[in-house]
């Protein structure tokens, strides 16, 4: 009984626990300082306080602290794993895409929590925060319930009648 309850405990623990990381990972994304273009100045702020709008100035080994619509790019490769799962750096530029384009073939955009892995990048903030292409991926990822494996109802049914048993 004891071994039972305690299988069923270490199960649900390691779920939650992988899933607080999740979400932890991804918050932290957000906390640290990007470059931008205000007034015609150069100014280094808070990713926090960037606001659609603004212009952001990105270089080889920076994370793109928002979704951003490309201005201008020289060279730009982008790492988007942590958005599409693709590992290859892709080709980033300027040139308009179809509106409609999917997620990983918008090249005129970057996303909040990618990666420039090589080139120079000016672009307008389309989005902040939880309004980003990863914010809406990070609520869906909290708010989905977690299915219950049919290991772990077992469990749980068994659990309750050794409970009934023992009570009994």
């Amino acid at each position: 009984l004891v071994a039972v309850v305690g299988i069923n405990t270490l199960i649900g623990f390691a779920s939650e626990w992988k899933a607080v990381r999740s979400m932890e990972a991804l918050r932290a994304l957000g906390r640290r300082n990007t470059r931008v273009r205000r007034g015609g100045h150069e100014h280094e702020v808070r990713v926090e306080s960037l606001v659609p709008g603004d212009i952001v100035l990105l270089g080889a080994d920076d994370l793109v602290p928002a979704d951003v619509r490309l201005l201008q790019a020289e060279r730009l490769r982008v790492n988007e794993a942590a958005l599409t799962g693709e590992s290859v750096p892709v080709d980033k530029h300027t040139s308009a895409i179809d509106a409609d384009a999917p997620l990983a073939e918008r090249a005129n955009m970057l996303f909040k929590g990618t990666t420039i892995t090589e080139g120079r990048a000016e672009g307008l903030v389309a989005a902040t925060g939880m309004r980003t292409e990863i914010g809406r991926i990070a609520e869906l990822t909290e708010s989905a319930e977690q299915e219950v494996t049919p290991l772990e109802r077992r469990l749980d049914r068994l659990g309750r009648r050794l409970a009934w048993v023992t009570i009994g």
